[in-house]
């Protein structure tokens, strides 16, 4: 069980949306009545952005911060509009256009064996993480499938993602968690209403 908490946790947070914008919505939550926030303060930040494989610039940290909160906020709304269909924000468009204004992209061309291919290369001026999050939201929004965003099923829980399955089965933000505590739950309510003799079987 540990290797799979491992792949949904990096030192202790939790990466489990499918996408890094969903991943940056989940970084404040509610579970079981306890709230959690991964971006508290400059430190936390830093360091959930060094997970998530941004490449930043740390003292720009004080400055971006309060631009990131707000951007989270913003996202978290887009999420719930995706998720029921229904059309963006123009708020959300304004605050995601603004951050994609200051990418630059570089494109150069490389040979590799006999083939020539075209690298792209992006640069922010400035907000370095909430860039490289507007644009993972930009090229998401482009391409995907409203089934496939989804609240865990675990009505204590309040983490959000986006099913790649196949067969869209996932119900659970980590079946190694509220997964599993649901089968606990089951397993126990089974074995209650078996009764004594339920027991002896």
């Amino acid at each position: 069980m540990r290797a799979e908490i491992s792949q949904e946790f990096r030192n202790g947070v939790p990466f489990l949306g499918g996408s890094l914008w969903i991943d940056f919505v989940n970084t404040r939550f509610v579970l079981n009545g306890e709230s959690v926030d991964f971006l508290r303060d400059e430190a936390s930040l830093a360091g959930w952005a060094k997970e998530a494989g941004i490449v930043f610039d740390e003292r720009n940290m004080k400055d971006e911060r309060p631009v990131l909160l707000r951007l989270r906020d913003g996202l978290a709304v887009a999420f719930e509009q995706l998720s029921h269909n229904a059309p963006l924000s123009a708020d959300a468009l304004v605050m995601v256009n603004a951050l994609l204004g200051k990418l630059t992209i570089h494109m150069q061309l490389s040979r590799v064996a006999d083939s020539i291919i075209l690298e792209e290369q992006a640069s922010a001026a400035g907000s370095d993480v909430a860039v490289a999050i507007a644009a993972d939201f930009a090229r998401f929004v482009a391409n995907y499938e409203v089934p496939r965003l989804k609240h865990c099923d675990n009505p204590a829980c309040a983490i959000v993602f986006y099913d790649r399955g196949k067969n869209m089965r996932r119900r659970w933000c980590s079946t190694s968690i509220c997964g599993n505590r649901d089968k606990v739950a089951n397993y126990r309510a089974r074995k209650s209403m078996a009764g004594p003799k339920g027991d002896r079987l």
